[in-house]
């Protein structure tokens, strides 16, 4: 799963954008509504964070990176994961 604060980093990366935290969290929670508003199962869920903290939203690598038109072995790369990201 990617939260925010993953896709912030790959955004910066290969893209060379600088998106504000709060700016991905609201396009996580407008996509969320988007589906249910459609009668489907959303891709974005909110999962709870360890420790300290409420719960925070989360996207499957697949589902975000077809999104954007991505490569999810790319993203995983600038992830400094060699296995499948995962909750």
């Amino acid at each position: 799963m990617l939260f925010a604060e993953n896709i912030a980093r790959v955004l910066r990366t290969l893209d060379g954008q600088t998106v504000p935290l709060r700016t991905i969290r609201y396009r996580l929670a407008a996509w969320h509504e988007r589906d249910l508003r459609a009668g489907r199962a959303p891709a974005v869920v909110r999962l709870p964070r360890k420790g300290v903290g409420g719960v925070r939203w989360a996207v499957p690598l697949d589902a975000w990176c077809a999104s954007r038109g991505m490569d999810p072995d790319e993203v995983r790369a600038v992830l400094g994961q060699r296995q499948r990201i995962a909750a």
